[in-house]
């Protein structure tokens, strides 16, 4: 491949990201480094992706992205949610060239790679660990503040990045029925109400307890000892340290993980888990069911996720 030709087609091919797609700098460079990437590849080990050695734009083809993009997964270790956006960047950059006339054919339009989501192992007995890590006393203000994120994550169902962006938690009175959302929670997008047990609400009113004795209404609402901001790294920590503690090896979307199939194992739907946990497929649900998924829709019954950790 002539080096002169590929250089004025990324020339143009940047311009036509900027002029016609409208796409920012920051992503203008990730598609090109996208496709520059891919075709180095081509040139440096033609014979591994099935290429002629003096192959040309035409003689790309399905197979090779895809042994290409298997080499990354293996080899360079890349995250599935990686070499979803790489391999979309570079269909992108064939849609180009197909466009322009530059190939015969789009040999990657229908191409849709079937990545594994990777769920992450757990010991056995995690319930009983969760209710390790949610049980005796908390103390001060910091383990009441590291078991309140734990609430919202496991107990609320949050996404860990959604549960350090809290601004704020408000008991709702008069809530005694068994489905009613009994908290609600202040985030910059708007308030969410949800339904803890007893005893998250227990934390709730903890936390809210300690907080009250270092930090006023308008301070950040995660806050250390002495009333300054503790930052999503910093709360990420403290969740990872009391999950080692307990025997549970992960990030803290592990605990986001375990909510969703305890929640099922209680007897929940993959439609209000799918709701609870914002995932937008029911197939993105499967793998937290062990029985079989159809049983789970036959379910009509709404219930409240987790029951509690206890």
């Amino acid at each position: 491949m002539q080096q002169e030709l590929l250089t004025t087609i990324f020339t143009e091919y940047q311009a036509y990201l900027q002029e016609e797609k409208g796409l920012a700098e920051k992503s203008r460079q990730g598609y090109l480094r996208a496709a520059r990437r891919f075709l180095n590849q081509c040139q440096a080990m033609p014979k591994a992706l099935y290429l002629p050695a003096d192959w040309g734009l035409d003689d790309l083809d399905k197979r090779a992205l895809e042994i290409y993009l298997e080499h990354l997964r293996r080899e360079r270790k890349w995250k599935e949610r990686s070499l979803s956006q790489h391999a979309s960047a570079i269909k992108s950059f064939f849609a180009y060239l197909h466009r322009r006339g530059l190939i015969a054919r789009n040999p990657v339009r229908n191409l849709q790679p079937q990545y594994r989501r990777h769920t992450p192992d757990t010991p056995e007995g995690e319930q009983e660990a969760v209710r390790k890590l949610f049980g005796g006393r908390a103390g001060g203000l910091s383990p009441s503040r590291t078991r309140m994120v734990m609430e919202l994550i496991y107990g609320a169902g949050f996404r860990p990045s959604k549960a350090y962006r809290v601004q704020g938690l408000e008991p709702l009175p008069g809530a005694d029925e068994d489905e009613a959302p009994n908290l609600r929670v202040l985030l910059a997008e708007g308030p969410h109400e949800v339904r803890l047990t007893a005893a998250g609400l227990g934390r709730v009113e903890q936390y809210l307890a300690q907080r009250a004795r270092v930090a006023g209404p308008a301070d950040p609402f995660w806050v250390n000892a002495n009333g300054s901001p503790r930052g999503e790294q910093l709360l990420a920590r403290d969740i990872k340290a009391a999950m080692e503690q307990v025997g549970l090896e992960g990030k803290p979307s592990l605990l986001w993980q375990l909510a969703a199939r305890h929640f099922m194992e209680r007897g929940g739907d993959l439609r209000s888990a799918r709701t609870l946990l914002g995932a937008r497929h029911l197939g993105a649900m499967e793998r937290y069911a062990r029985k079989d998924p159809r049983e789970w829709l036959r379910k009509l019954r709404e219930i409240h996720p987790r029951g509690g950790s206890e």
